[in-house]
């Protein structure tokens, strides 16, 4: 097994849809299938329930996937700390932003950021306000953006660019 199947596997977990962790992995539906299917046969175990309608995993594929989570988790902190032995910033940062934003006001300060940092693995989310917030406050995302954001006490609200009338 190699560290990549262990991260469409759990973006394949996270998403629950094929298609979408292909696209994060930029690989086809097919080979998402495929690298399930050869991880089962790896494992001698049945990883998702097939008898269902809706994506869910079996008792073991569970175990997979907090066991791969773990070893994701390891094998991202040990390239930032490599990375920081080297003094470049690495890894990735996880972007949930409403369409508005992201859309339009994002792209240039994303451009500028991969320029100054393309060691970064920039990943952005487009979802609505309350799942933004629930993204931030859960640790899916490391940053949100919306505009007008209400105050909470457990977010750090930033402006991000202030928008006269």
């Amino acid at each position: 097994m190699h560290i990549q199947n262990f991260k469409t596997f759990c973006d394949l977990v996270e998403t629950k849809s094929f298609s979408k962790a292909a696209r994060l992995n930029e690989v086809t539906q097919s080979a998402v299938s495929q690298q399930l299917k050869a991880m089962e046969a790896h494992y001698d175990m049945l990883i998702i329930d097939r008898n269902q309608k809706k994506f869910r995993l079996t008792p073991q594929g569970t175990a997979l996937y907090s066991t791969f989570k773990e070893i994701l988790d390891l094998y991202e902190k040990l390239n930032c700390e490599i990375q920081e032995m080297r003094n470049i910033v690495s890894g990735t940062i996880q972007i949930s932003t409403v369409n508005s934003i992201g859309l339009h006001e994002l792209p240039p300060y994303l451009k500028s950021f991969i320029k100054q940092f393309p060691s970064v693995n920039a990943r952005v989310e487009y979802r609505r306000a309350n799942l933004v917030y629930e993204d931030v406050l859960h640790g899916n995302s490391d940053l949100g953006l919306v505009a007008f954001p209400p105050t909470h006490k457990d977010l750090t609200i930033i402006p991000f660019a202030n928008d006269e009338l």
